[in-house]
C-alpha cells in the first residue's frame, strides 16, 4: 500500500494523493475513483478541491487534475510561483492559497486559462 499524504472532504466524499495519484472515495470508504500521477517522481505535499479541479501541491510545483476528463497541467515559477517546491495548499472563496519554501502565492482560479 501507498501512503495518502492529503485528505480533502467535500460533500462527494473524500480526496486523497498518493506517490501514484489521486484517489476519490464516498464516505462510506468505497473507491469512486482512480486518477494515475503525471509524473513518475510524484510528491504530493498539499491537496484542495475546486469544482472539478483538484489541486496538488509536490516538489515539482503545482499540479491540476480536471477530473471530468482527466488531464493534468502544472503552474511552476515560469507562471509565477514564487518556488516550485509547494509545501501546503488551502482554498478560500475564489482563490487557493499555495505556501513554498519561498513564501505564499495567492492564485485567483477562476481567472486561471486553462488549455486542457
Amino acid at each position: 500500500l501507498d501512503p495518502f499524504y492529503e485528505l480533502e472532504l467535500d460533500s462527494t466524499g473524500v480526496w486523497t494523493s498518493t506517490n501514484r495519484g489521486i484517489l476519490q472515495f464516498r464516505k462510506n470508504g468505497e473507491l469512486v475513483r482512480a486518477w494515475l500521477a503525471p509524473i513518475s517522481d510524484f510528491t504530493p505535499r498539499g491537496l484542495t478541491v475546486q469544482d472539478e479541479i483538484i489541486w496538488v501541491g509536490t516538489e515539482q510545483g503545482l499540479w491540476l487534475l480536471n477530473t471530468e476528463s482527466g488531464a493534468w497541467r502544472t503552474l511552476t515559477m515560469a507562471d509565477g510561483l514564487p518556488s516550485n517546491f509547494i509545501t501546503d495548499l488551502a482554498s478560500t472563496g475564489d482563490y487557493i492559497w499555495a505556501g513554498t519554501n519561498y513564501g505564499l502565492a495567492r492564485i485567483s482560479w477562476k481567472n486561471i486559462v486553462l488549455n486542457w
